[in-house]
């Protein structure tokens, strides 16, 4: 390693000295310079070398070239071009040829050579760096349209440009994402061609066909020079005209986007049933600008997309907003419903309804006319899907969204209720449902409280007593029923949902509810299921329920809760943790209330028992609290149990010894 790195350094020395020479560096300056590549060559000749060391080592020598660029033009230093003019940027060269031959897989580090190639004006190294590039992973469409873009940029040659993106699409023929990305970028390149065809005439001032006005035309309106006796068009005469004449109307085409009609033709006949491939044709014309012949084309697209596709929901959303006008909003919204409403009658399908509903509520987007119209077709057709049965989820959230946009809370709140019985396996329809519920009993709740400041007189309710885990106090009253009743009916429409029983158990103890309420239907879900993981699943739902009881109502409440769940498949292992840290808690405080050591001891093994084989964290407490005088035994028999019984020991032996548990 230490001859090739010197070897290297050697073959510095020439344009060392010519920059010197040529006053970009001090000898100091370069002495340093040696020693920062002397160290960059011995990483990049390490059999472990990484993609980083040649990475610093480029970003190196990349700052040196703009320090000589920067030091030139403030020296003013001239003249013929030398070795230290471009010994550089060639270094660079050579430590990104090094890098792709080890690396040659890292379709960036090809990338930021070619860019680099590009700034530093290399066009021959551009050209052999894209061929190696391309041999190397021919199905690369991004490379494809490089190579294609370099030779109509750099060399202005668009019959090259056209070959590459040809020989582009026959290598990437058995990759559809790659050939799709080509198809499209050949589609702009004629587009960019036929652009520039129409400049260069513009430059030239050549308003119409080449030729207009010209001799050719003269000698026509003379008559006598191109026509026989009988008045027929003398064919040796007119023969050059005529081949003059096809080639400007050949051109006119090309000009008018014909070539890039037919690369999209044989694009949509490898893809025709794909909207979205479709779509992206309409973008680029988009991006294009206006030209002559763009209203064709996009035409040609609008009449495949009706034609090919009658039943994609993609494909009548955009010939929805083609039909909507760009002049009057209430226009622009009636024809585009015009054309929605035709595909609903012709293939109704969630997907269209979405669609159709998108395109209302970005109507509704900004200060347009008839926004409340808008709006109330717009939730009418909501409701049509939910009873169609074509209500996705994101439509049946839009339309309790829009009733909440006019300020009907009760109304979005019995929207949502509904939208979530139409599609009662969606939790996020029963979320939704459910913090309406509870918004609307917060209204309620300051609606009296008011009252009660004003001096109105208010309905009482009686306070309910007893420790029964599900009575709820104070007493409920209608709004009340009602939150309990849409959280009960939430957890059994989804009952496995643990964001979803979450939710219940915080909106519940928000309003003041106990929450012990949803213990039956917890027991009927864990008296079904299997046991819990260690973490999250049911048990995250169980310890929630038994903090939020131990809260709103009592420890002994909340007891009551988990001994009726001890005896179910265990909820999982945030259960017992919820249930000892609210034990070890009361415990600590020596308020009366708590259990004795034997009992506790007793939770512990059920806890182990349940889910002793994985979770170390429960052995260490465990360890913990045997540790604490006054137990007997000691820690040896539960260390040696939960060795016994874990399936990883090691992480629970180990912070046993840091803790100078065992």
């Amino acid at each position: 390693m230490a001859d090739t790195v010197r070897y290297l350094l050697e073959g510095m020395v020439p344009e060392l000295d010519d920059l010197e020479k040529r006053g970009y560096f001090s000898r100091a300056e370069l002495g340093r310079v040696v020693q920062k590549r002397q160290e960059h060559e011995y990483a990049l000749k390490r059999s472990a070398a990484r993609l980083a060391d040649y990475r610093r080592a480029i970003a190196f020598e990349t700052s040196l070239e703009e320090l000589r660029v920067a030091r030139r033009r403030a020296r003013g230093l001239s003249g013929k071009k030398t070795l230290a003019d471009h010994c550089l940027v060639r270094r660079v060269h050579f430590i990104y040829q090094r890098a792709t031959r080890r690396f040659r897989g890292d379709l960036a580090l090809w990338g930021d050579w070619l860019r680099f190639c590009h700034a530093t004006r290399s066009g021959r190294r551009a050209s052999r760096v894209l061929a190696r590039a391309l041999a190397l992973h021919p199905r690369c469409a991004a490379l494809w349209t490089h190579a294609a873009a370099w030779e109509l940029e750099s060399n202005a040659d668009a019959a090259a440009a056209r070959a590459l993106m040809q020989q582009g699409l026959r290598a990437c023929k058995t990759d559809a994402r790659a050939a799709a990305a080509l198809w499209h970028e050949y589609f702009r390149l004629e587009l960019l061609v036929a652009a520039r065809l129409r400049a260069r005439r513009a430059l030239l001032g050549i308003d119409g066909p080449a030729g207009a006005g010209g001799p050719a035309e003269e000698q026509g309106k003379t008559g006598d020079a191109t026509t026989d006796w009988a008045g027929h068009p003398d064919e040796a005469a007119a023969g050059p005209a005529t081949k003059d004449s096809e080639a400007e109307a050949a051109l006119a085409e090309i000009m008018r986007g014909g070539i890039a009609r037919v690369v999209m033709r044989s694009a949509l006949a490898q893809a025709p049933r794909d909207a979205a491939f479709r779509s992206r044709f309409l973008d680029i014309l988009q991006e294009m600008g206006e030209f002559e012949g763009r209203a064709e084309i996009e035409e040609e697209i609008y009449a495949g997309l009706a034609a090919d596709l009658p039943e994609s929901p993609q494909a009548w959303a955009l010939r929805a907003r083609h039909a909507a006008p760009s002049g009057d909003a209430r226009d622009a919204i009636a024809a585009g419903l015009e054309v929605f409403e035709r595909g609903l009658a012709a293939a109704p399908s969630p997907g269209l309804y979405s669609e159709a509903v998108e395109f209302l509520v970005q109507a509704l987007e900004g200060d347009a006319p008839g926004a409340d119209e808008t709006l109330a077709t717009a939730c009418e057709l909501c409701r049509r899907a939910g009873e169609a049965g074509h209500g996705s989820v994101q439509v049946l959230l839009t339309w309790s969204q829009l009733r909440l946009r006019v300020g009907n809370l009760a109304g979005a709140a019995e929207v949502a209720r509904t939208a979530a019985g139409m599609l009662p396996q969606a939790p996020e329809l029963w979320e939704t449902s459910l913090r309406l519920a509870v918004a609307v009993a917060a209204a309620a709740s300051a609606s009296r409280d008011a009252e009660q400041a004003s001096g109105c007189p208010t309905t009482s309710h009686g306070d309910s007593s007893g420790d029964d885990e599900e009575a709820d106090a104070p007493g409920p009253s209608g709004r009340d029923d009602a939150l309990i009743g849409a959280a009960l009916e939430a957890v059994r429409a989804c009952p496995r949902s643990e964001g979803l029983w979450l939710l219940a158990v915080q909106c519940l103890v928000a309003a003041g509810h106990n929450p012990g309420v949803l213990r039956t239907q917890l027991e009927v879900v864990l008296a079904q299921g299997p046991r819990g993981p260690t973490e999250g699943g049911m048990g995250a739902v169980a310890a929630a329920l038994v903090r939020a009881v131990a809260l709103v109502r009592s420890p002994a409440a909340a007891r009551k809760l988990y001994a009726s769940l001890r005896h179910l498949p265990s909820p999982g292992g945030e259960f017992w943790h919820a249930v000892l840290d609210m034990e070890l808690e009361a415990a600590r405080a020596g308020r009366g209330d708590e259990l004795p050591r034997p009992r506790i001891l007793a939770l512990f093994e059920a806890a182990v028992d349940a889910h002793g084989q994985e979770d170390a964290d429960m052995w260490v407490r465990y360890m913990r609290y045997s540790a604490q005088p006054g137990s007997k035994g000691g820690t040896g028999s539960v260390y040696w149990k939960a060795v016994r019984a874990l399936q990883r020991p090691a992480g629970f032996v180990e912070r046993c010894q840091l803790e100078r548990l065992a």
